[in-house]
């Protein structure tokens, strides 16, 4: 729920020169008119604005406990940028980052165009704004794009920082038939045998999804299909948390998010065998959370569920179909367009350096395939004898 009324733990902070720092530690009726003000006038991605922050805010970080520290950077009183950090609290270690955890597939400021005047001073604010943050034992800043939608991320150059992961996207043109004459000619043969391999069981048919009382039926069902693929590969079931399901289930009350929210099914007769839950913002469509039935896994639903999606963005006159983050070999097959995301981590006591060099060994375990089966093995023991399903 938005407080109507400022909290006393809000500061203001006079600045540098003509510039004023207000940090917010709870989702605010006047944070959310500095936040849409700002969302208005930028290039950010879907996951910066006020409608995914807030909800997921009120879905997941509030169930787990997560301080929202909201740094909105004002010049004469007009809002010009705006980080949305928080805080995390782990056993023994505070972790300051950004708000939207794995829901996030970007993470970064959101700055208006009058930002751009505040270059020569972009030091200054910085550091005004670090000023204000609040006590933590390490500041962990994880996929910040090189650019938000169009627009180069200054703090790319500023922090010293490392790429850290890839994003895919494809770049559509005026119609699919210049799409599709890019693509492979073996990946489109597939997807033409398998799709008449299905319409020789029933009826195909790809569906947008948009009355509530369908999400509500579907959404649980794309759900389902996840979690077996999570059990099936070992991959960490993020999903076992009711707060995180609810995270995709619960936004039709939210009209400004459930706007953006796409969803999508791929039918054979009456049964669902793929479902995709994404965004589109403003140009661009977000390729978010793919499913498919294991059942139909030989007949490549997914693949076919996507060229859907591809060609219903196409007909929609979006440019950018964003695949977002993850290096898998399946989106360099559409692709043709990448990006390199960045971390900036900055250690401020012992307990930091645990949970950095911690972070350090997970990364050097992926690539030992012996050490990461154990590792993953371990995790889900331990989710299992003490596991939060909040």
């Amino acid at each position: 729920m938005i407080n109507e009324r400022e909290e006393p733990h809000n500061k203001l902070i006079e600045t540098l020169n003509e510039y004023t720092v207000r940090v917010y530690n709870n989702f605010t009726a006047e944070l959310q008119g500095f936040w849409t003000s700002i969302e208005h006038e930028t290039d950010c991605h879907v996951f910066q604005t006020w409608s995914w922050q807030y909800h997921w805010y009120e879905i997941i970080g509030r169930s787990n406990e997560i301080r929202p520290v909201v740094v909105v950077v004002l010049n004469r009183d007009i809002p010009v940028a705006l980080f949305p950090f928080s805080i995390r609290k782990l056993p023994g270690v505070r972790i300051l980052e950004f708000m939207g955890g794995k829901q996030s597939d970007y993470n970064a400021p959101v700055l208006t165009s009058r930002w751009q005047d505040t270059q020569n001073n972009i030091e200054q604010i910085w550091k005004l704004v670090h000023q204000q943050l609040p006590r933590y034992d390490i500041m962990a800043l994880v996929k910040m794009p090189a650019c938000f939608r169009n627009t180069p991320n200054p703090f790319i150059s500023f922090w010293a920082i490392k790429n850290e992961e890839t994003s895919y996207a494809a770049a559509l043109p005026e119609n699919f038939e210049i799409f599709q004459a890019r693509l492979r000619s073996k990946l489109k043969s597939d997807i033409k045998r398998q799709r008449r391999r299905l319409e020789e069981k029933g009826k195909l048919s790809f569906e947008i999804i948009e009355k509530p009382e369908m999400l509500e039926e579907l959404i649980p069902v794309m759900i389902t299909q996840k979690r077996r693929r999570y059990a099936m590969t070992g991959v960490p079931d993020t999903l076992d948390s009711i707060a995180v399901r609810r995270f995709y289930t619960d936004f039709t009350n939210n009209t400004s998010l459930s706007n953006k929210i796409h969803f999508a099914v791929l039918k054979l007769n009456d049964e669902v065998i793929a479902t995709h839950w994404g965004c589109v913002y403003h140009d661009r469509f977000y390729y978010l959370m793919p499913t498919y039935s294991e059942t139909y896994m030989v007949n490549s639903p997914g693949k076919i569920l996507l060229e859907y999606l591809l060609q219903w963005a196409i007909s929609q006159q979006l440019r950018v179909f964003d695949f977002t983050v993850g290096g898998e070999e399946y989106k360099k097959e559409w692709c043709n367009e990448s990006m390199p995301l960045y971390q900036y981590v900055e250690v401020k006591r012992l307990p930091g350096y645990v949970y950095y060099w911690g972070l350090e060994f997970v990364d050097f375990a992926r690539g030992k395939k012996q050490l990461w089966g154990i590792l993953r093995k371990t995790y889900r023991k331990f989710k299992v004898l003490h596991g939060n399903k909040k």
